[in-house]
């Protein structure tokens, strides 16, 4: 993503992460109104670089992302059924922050079983010992917020499964109220900006 000035307005540049190419540019205040826009406009944002962006409450229905780069983006509550989502290890690299606490017992065996050394688990559970991530040269490879009383508790999953319970739990389905709430929303920054070009 980038940010150039024009005239006193923000031209955002959506881009392929792996090419650097642009895949949607359009005047916006942030990057969750610019993808807004960018799905509005049925953009292709396959591969996209969205790391670090907030989403949050974005309306992502029918959008493709596959080979997006999810890193570290907060996704919470926002709108994905009918997304084409990239690889489940990369949905749960965005940030997912508090869950229930057998997820979260589930997260932390799967981010264990990801790390030279699942055995740093125990002593950072039982012996309030250092993040086993810390002084890795490994990322982590789900970002929540962990809890070491639940270590040793987790139930070993697949990462489609839990990729499909953390969108459960903190993207549940719009109603179709919420659905008409964002699209009046959007239509409306959409007419600002519009005004505001002339």
């Amino acid at each position: 993503m980038a940010t150039k000035k024009s005239k006193g307005a923000n031209i955002i540049e959506i881009k392929h992460r792996i090419t650097g190419s642009v895949l949607y540019s359009c005047e916006a205040k942030s990057l969750k109104d610019a993808v807004a826009q960018a799905m509005a406009n049925r953009a292709d944002l396959r591969g996209s670089d969205l790391r670090g962006s907030d989403l949050r409450w974005s309306n992502l229905r029918g959008s493709d992302l596959r080979g997006s780069d999810l890193r570290g983006s907060d996704l919470r509550w926002s709108n994905l059924s009918g997304s084409n989502l990239p690889a489940p290890t990369v949905v749960l690299l965005a940030t997912w922050e508090d869950v229930s606490e057998q997820l979260c017992a589930d997260l932390m065996l799967f981010d264990s079983t990801n790390h030279p050394s699942p055995e740093a688990f125990e002593a950072w559970a039982h012996d309030n010992g250092n993040c086993p991530y810390s002084g890795v040269h490994v990322q982590r490879a789900a970002n929540f917020n962990e809890d070491e009383e639940l270590w040793g508790k987790g139930v070993y999953c697949r990462p489609y499964d839990l990729m499909a319970r953390v969108l459960a739990e903190k993207c549940p389905e719009w109603s179709d109220e919420k659905v008409a709430e964002f699209v009046a929303r959007l239509d409306e920054a959409l007419k600002k900006a519009s005004e505001s070009r002339r």
